[in-house]
């Protein structure tokens, strides 16, 4: 949030110099049963300007709410400064590396989006054919354009099998 938050007088000001005081808490079980507390912060009846005044209004004429969840930004700044630490970061950016661009093309050129069986092994199976057309696929092309060198290694495309020469 670009907001201000003056923690001495316990208010938020918006970019646009709208000023929201603490009004009162409030807590809301969801449909699963999960309590969260809340705290309510208020738009000023009285604020600097006229046009202001008008912005702290809803459509129906009541003052806007914020509704802030404590508990809901802390873990939020914990997992920001997870990812933006020195080992959250270099896990990360194996994301794009790894498996993102696999996906990726399984789904924007194989057209997969879903598997059609149920069950694990039935899944299993399917997943092996899709990744084993995706190699075969990568295998024609390669040797098509007769850059392809064959080595005696163990060749994994995606961790599901790996075939030992």
């Amino acid at each position: 949030m670009n907001w201000e938050n003056l923690e001495d007088t316990d208010q938020f000001i918006k970019p646009d110099g709208l000023v929201y005081s603490f009004k009162n808490y409030s807590s809301q079980t969801d449909k699963y049963g999960f309590q969260r507390d809340f705290k309510i912060y208020e738009a000023d009846k009285v604020q600097n300007t006229p046009e202001l005044e008008h912005l702290a209004k809803t459509d129906s004429g009541n003052q806007k709410q914020i509704h802030y969840n404590q508990t809901w930004n802390y873990f939020k700044e914990l997992l920001t400064q997870t990812l933006h630490s020195e080992e959250g970061s270099q896990i990360y950016a194996k994301r794009k590396i790894d498996v993102e661009p696999v996906f990726g093309r399984l789904k924007s050129v194989f057209g997969v989006r879903r598997v059609h069986v149920r069950g694990k092994q039935a899944v299993a199976t399917e997943i092996a054919f899709i990744f084993m057309s995706m190699n075969h696929t990568k295998l024609a092309k390669n040797l098509a354009s007769k850059t392809f060198t064959y080595s005696k290694t163990t060749q994994c495309f995606f961790q599901l099998d790996c075939i030992q020469d």
